[in-house]
């Protein structure tokens, strides 16, 4: 309980401070009458600046203008209200890079990765390994999911599925990543759920819940939650002695859970969820001694789950678009 209400404290000062932040910025532009445009303008000049002393290895006055340029943004997201993103696609490409020239001076968390998810998550909604599938899902929708992952500081999955992708499942190790994958589902749902517009949602996960009282909570609207709710247990635990193949591709795969036929398999992608992150909380070592179709069949269905639970939010109004 202390901790909570210390936790509580601390949220409410750091936010006095950022009020505080915004009235001062504001009160300055407004003060010496600087233009949007003329605050680009300067934005422009300093990157420019900053292009050519790193193109002439100067190295110090690089990282003094990258301090400038951080200290400039904040300026214009205060006084501006303007997000950081924003920003970013507003001004574009200003120096000679090819990309976005703040994903250049302030590369986002791994970036690698994150280029490879962004061209490569659509594929892996829309395959025949998920229970519940997709229709193509456009860029601009990936890169909006992106952005709500970043401003709740959930990298992690374009990072686990990124290394995934890129290793080719080559390195025995990307097995790990269906354990960070299956937990973070869980973060994920938790993160919506504390941050929603439902008060009463809100209430619920600031408290702590196993999954699937998270899951059936969220989704409790959904006349497939009950079935999900009656099935967790049959099908999410396990004993050490428990043939994963067996279970996955016989016992879920091939059950009817519900005659409409959508219902159906969001229940069997929920059930996968399920299994994965439980097999990874409890039993990680079984992960390593399965083979790939069974790794591929977990990873796709969290990847699903994750955005069934992502785009549920924004399509039901739990959250806004980011």
């Amino acid at each position: 309980v202390y901790g909570r209400i210390s936790e509580m404290f601390n949220e409410k000062r750091e936010n006095r401070y950022k009020i505080l932040e915004k009235k001062i910025a504001r009160f300055v532009l407004k003060k010496y009458v600087v233009t949007e445009k003329e605050l680009f303008d300067f934005l422009t000049f300093l990157c420019q600046k900053y292009d050519l002393y790193k193109r002439d290895k100067k190295e110090k006055l690089t990282e003094m203008l990258r301090l400038d340029i951080n200290r400039w943004i904040s300026l214009m997201t205060d006084g501006l209200n303007l997000e950081y993103e924003q920003i970013n696609k507003k001004l574009g490409r200003v120096i000679t890079d090819f990309r976005n020239t703040l994903d250049v001076i302030f590369p986002k968390p791994f970036a690698e990765e994150r280029e490879n998810v962004l061209y490569t998550l659509s594929s892996a909604l829309t395959s025949k390994i998920s229970f519940y599938r997709y229709n193509d899902i456009p860029k601009e929708k990936v890169e909006e999911f992106f952005e709500f992952l970043e401003k709740n500081n959930l990298h992690l999955f374009y990072y686990s599925l990124g290394q995934i992708n890129i290793s080719m499942y080559r390195d025995t190790s990307v097995y790990i990543h269906v354990f960070y994958l299956s937990l973070l589902f869980e973060n994920i749902l938790k993160k919506i759920g504390r941050n929603a517009s439902d008060t009463e949602l809100v209430d619920f996960f600031n408290s702590p819940k196993m999954l699937k009282q998270a899951i059936v909570k969220y989704y409790n609207d959904e006349d497939w939650s009950s079935i999900l709710q009656e099935k967790w247990k049959i099908y999410t635990s396990f004993s050490p002695s428990l043939d994963v193949n067996n279970r996955l591709f016989h016992e879920i795969k091939e059950s009817t859970f519900s005659v409409n036929e959508n219902n159906n398999n969001i229940i069997k992608m929920f059930l996968t969820c399920g299994l994965a992150r439980n097999l990874s909380a409890h039993e990680h070592s079984k992960v390593f001694t399965n083979d790939i179709d069974i790794f591929l069949t977990l990873v796709n269905n969290v990847v699903a789950a994750i955005w069934f639970t992502y785009k549920y939010a924004l399509d039901k109004g739990l959250i806004s678009k980011y």
